[in-house]
């Protein structure tokens, strides 16, 4: 069975006290048992309410009571080899040893943490974790369910585009995320990474939030425009449909994501609504048009398989530089040994203030 794990209220190397709920919305108190059994980590559970967990939290009561005194007379066994799915079994009363329970005594230190509380998330899941929290100016604990839906839905498309613009458009499919949380805490939104962690703890889509924090922290023209070169030619339309939800709406945007789970490190980024607001400006003055296909001749200098960009010496001494969607056709051509012919699609950027216009060649074919 999945579990949404919603809080971690003790970690030392493994998750050792946990808050989860089922499909049902039955929330469970998982107490660390074994993280050596062939089935994996073994927790002791039992269903808590709120209540009773924010008693804990408040160091009212500790944490042998909640399972000698059950609100529900119910024990389970859950074992879990990560990614939040958990092999259930029931207990009865009378199996569960002396050595099984916590001493007496116990009590909470809780220090509510949300972005050390995604690192714990991901460690669990073996996948990385960003949030969102999206701010207005009281603070709200609600959002309009069109509005959430059009941001997480603008916020998907602007991690696949800024994971294009690194590994090009046939790997977007990697940055897909699913929402694993929300919270009323201003209002906040939990997504965890499709790529499971590597050896440090760490995956490409770290580097993916990276980026797209460069781009929500875009201060002056210049950079704007170094961005508009640099990055995949769809990374301008998401970042702006991104942020005009954000402007039209006055808010604010904290943006979390873990960076390695091995260093337990995490990176926190907040735009205020005057940030948000006149990123939205600059980008309005930009306009995006589709020109006539255009060819160029010239010896190869640069090509980088992984992302697609490449750079094109022509007779003239001029360079050309662009990007293929599809990596592949950059295989085996040899840089600096013999010319090539590159067709290629043509989309201008230009900023309807100052006339400054920026072409953005797309490679298609190579003769």
């Amino acid at each position: 069975m999945k579990l949404e794990i919603t809080e971690i209220l003790s970690f030392y190397e493994l998750p050792q006290i946990v808050v989860a709920r089922n499909v049902f919305g039955t929330q469970f108190l998982l107490l660390l048992e074994s993280d050596e059994t062939e089935l994996g980590i073994q927790y002791l559970s039992v269903p808590i309410s709120n209540e009773k967990l924010n008693l804990f939290k408040g160091k009212k009561i500790d944490l042998l009571s909640i399972y000698t005194d059950p609100e529900v007379a119910q024990y389970y066994l859950m074992y879990t080899k990560g990614d939040n799915e958990f092999l259930i079994q029931e207990i009865g009363l009378e199996h569960i040893t002396e050595d099984m329970l916590p001493l007496e005594g116990f009590y909470c230190e809780y220090n509510e943490n949300p972005v050390e509380n995604l690192v714990n998330k991901s460690i669990i899941s073996g996948r990385i974790s960003s949030s969102l929290a999206i701010v207005d100016a009281h603070n709200s604990h609600q959002i309009d369910c069109n509005t959430l839906a059009t941001i997480i839905l603008n916020y998907q498309d602007l991690v696949k585009s800024s994971h294009a613009s690194l590994y090009g458009t046939k790997n977007t499919e990697e940055a897909r995320l699913d929402i694993i949380a929300t919270q009323a805490a201003s209002f906040d939104v939990e997504f965890q990474s499709m790529l499971p962690l590597d050896l440090f703890g760490s995956s490409k889509i770290s580097e993916t939030f990276g980026v797209v924090d460069k781009l929500l922290g875009i201060s002056d023209d210049e950079q704007l425009y170094k961005e508009v070169e640099e990055q995949h030619y769809k990374v301008l339309g998401s970042l702006k449909k991104f942020v005009s939800v954000l402007a039209e709406n006055k808010y604010s945007l904290r943006h979390s994501w873990v960076m390695s789970t091995v260093e337990r490190s995490a990176v926190e980024k907040s735009f205020d609504t005057n940030h948000v607001c006149e990123l939205f400006e600059k980008l309005k003055q930009i306009d995006e048009t589709e020109s006539d296909d255009i060819s160029f001749e010239g010896v190869l200098v640069s090509a980088d398989a992984k992302n697609g960009k490449w750079g094109l010496l022509q007779d003239d001494g001029k360079i050309v530089r662009g990007r293929s969607d599809d990596v592949n056709l950059l295989n085996g051509i040899q840089i600096k040994g013999i010319k090539y012919i590159f067709k290629c699609h043509t989309r201008t950027i230009k900023d309807l203030v100052k006339s400054k216009e920026i072409k953005i060649y797309t490679l298609y074919e190579i003769g």
